[in-house]
């Protein structure tokens, strides 16, 4: 068993490309009892059910799925379940169903963040391969609680975002091809721990708004509400509120969905298309309609209900061609 005052967590993460750079990564890792590693891949939020079976058959450590309520085990490597976030609570998994953070769900900056509050100077955040900058804040929260940070060479990585990303705002411990990966894990773990650094108030606060244990906003710190900016959550619609960060600004909203300012403008871009398209369908649609009832309102001899609508009718096709225009579509 994980006792957190003993034992040291890997921490992986990695995005597009990232079950290759894991794979590889641990490919030389000499299992321990005194160390457990947890990994998150994004973009497997509806990965197969096997994907612990094909990880274990390319290293040599057991792999499987992290169970809620579960006790970490040493010498072991555990994967987040797909469309669940994994967290730790003091030597236990705890899986949570809650908001997508950085559009997704499990997510590394929430194990990350998790293990970095309750582990400390015992993390090893390893961030690897992917697009945008998913896991830059989870790597700043483990250097933030006295934790060693670990990125994958940009240069080398298949996707380089997220490294690159991380190195220009976190300024990580370590940057290092794939290949020397596992000789570093096995020399960092013999190391003396790092210095024991206080724990942010704010980190905790996150940590518990995750996993459904606080809220955003408590009548301890009316103040926080100032915070509020005029900016809505693109998943539910509430008012976004600015966490404090040393080194990435972002965005929670009060259910708790989560963003660094690319993901918003990410995520607000995806839901202005969606919103065009829906605006263009309900304008087609009403074209349908109003020919409908024109061409009814003429069958029946009603001169002026129908001429009445033609306007509408001109009206709506101008607003539909102005639209189809500015999405960039032709008429």
């Amino acid at each position: 068993m994980i006792n957190n005052s003993e034992y040291r967590l890997i921490l992986i993460g990695a995005s597009a490309g990232g079950f290759k750079a894991v794979a590889k990564c641990l490919g030389g890792f000499n299992s321990r009892k005194d160390t457990a590693v947890l990994v998150v891949l994004h973009g497997f939020s509806e990965a197969p059910a096997t994907l612990d079976e094909h990880l274990g058959n390319l290293i040599e450590i057991p792999v499987s799925y992290a169970r809620n309520g579960g006790v970490i085990e040493g010498g072991q490597v555990y994967l987040a379940p797909p469309d669940h976030h994994l967290m730790v609570q003091e030597s236990k998994f705890l899986l949570t169903n809650g908001p997508k953070e950085n559009l997704f769900r499990p997510s590394i900056d929430v194990l990350f963040r998790s293990v970095a509050v309750s582990f400390g100077n015992r993390a090893i955040g390893v961030l690897l391969t992917g697009r945008l900058t998913d896991g830059t804040l989870g790597l700043g929260a483990v250097k933030r609680c006295g934790g060693i940070t670990v990125i994958q060479d940009p240069a080398s990585a298949e996707y380089a975002d997220m490294p690159l990303y991380a190195q220009k705002s976190v300024d990580p411990d370590f940057t290092i091809e794939l290949s020397g990966m596992a000789n570093l894990f096995n020399r960092l773990l013999d190391d003396p721990l790092p210095p024991v650094k206080e724990i942010p108030a704010v980190l905790k606060r996150e940590v518990g708004i995750t996993g459904n244990i606080g809220s955003l906003i408590d009548g301890e710190n009316e103040k926080e509400k100032e915070g509020d900016q005029p900016l809505s959550c693109p998943a539910c619609g509430g008012p976004l509120t600015v966490m404090p960060n040393e080194t990435v600004v972002h965005y929670r909203c009060r259910t708790g969905h989560s963003y660094t300012l690319q993901s918003l403008n990410e995520s607000q871009g995806q839901q202005l298309e969606e919103t065009l398209w829906i605006a263009l369908r309900i304008l087609d649609e009403r074209l349908v309609l109003l020919k409908k009832m024109i061409n009814d309102y003429e069958r029946k001899g009603l001169d002026m209900l129908a001429k009445s609508n033609v306007g509408k009718l001109k009206e709506v096709e101008q607003h539909a061609a102005h639209l189809k225009r500015l999405m960039g579509l032709n008429e």
